[in-house]
């Protein structure tokens, strides 16, 4: 019979994907197991083609203006949807001669009520000049639905509008915090951020 043959020999021992994040004594080096980082930079994949440890690779992250436009008109539509659902779980046809579902609930109302009161209502953590959604060509008409004016917005979005920019807007949707120390400053959270049941989270630097 034949032999079949064996393979015992390692021609390259396989190993964790190695980035380095600037350079001297701030670089940072990541590892994973795979070629592609999707936790170093937020929102932004890095996929690792071949490695040249004697060349520097310049990273260039832009804002994505329409992806931002798109999720604002995003919004709108998901809000106005969610009115039309509960105006329809709550009204009362007289051709029915019953009510509907949760007309009368006095839990739906409220969540109606609390909707459109964060449209409406100012952030505080924002300045004055973008601290409502009307800033951003978000209004709420007498339907209670929201209207969209999105000329408005791109003119924030281009530039157009002194004292606010890409920040600006940003913080007008996304989650945002504030530190107590100067020298710490909130970049970011994701939907896995959760809220500290103390009141605010403690940070311990153990490298400068």
């Amino acid at each position: 019979g034949s032999t079949q043959p064996t393979f015992n020999t390692t021609v390259q021992a396989a190993q964790d994907a190695e980035l380095q994040i600037g350079s001297g004594g701030g670089a940072v080096t990541v590892t994973n197991s795979t070629n592609i980082f999707t936790d170093v930079l937020v929102g932004v994949t890095i996929n690792v083609q071949n490695a040249d440890a004697t060349k520097d690779v310049t990273i260039s992250v832009d804002n994505d203006r329409d992806g931002m436009k798109q999720a604002i008109k995003d919004f709108v539509t998901d809000f106005n949807d969610a009115i039309d659902y509960i105006a329809t779980q709550t009204k009362v046809d007289p051709s029915a001669k019953r009510p509907a579902s949760l007309s009368g609930n006095r839990q739906v109302s409220e969540i109606m009520s609390s909707l459109r009161s964060t449209v409406i209502s100012a952030n505080s953590l924002l300045p004055s000049s973008v601290n409502r959604f009307s800033a951003f060509g978000i209004s709420l008409n007498r339907q209670g639905k929201l209207d969209f004016n999105e000329t408005k917005l791109d003119s924030m979005l281009n530039g157009e509008v002194d004292g606010v920019g890409i920040a600006e807007i940003k913080r007008g949707f996304a989650f945002t915090a504030e530190s107590t120390n100067n020298s710490i400053r909130f970049v970011a959270g994701t939907k896995d951020t959760k809220e500290s049941t103390g009141g605010a989270y403690g940070v311990n630097i153990t490298q400068a």
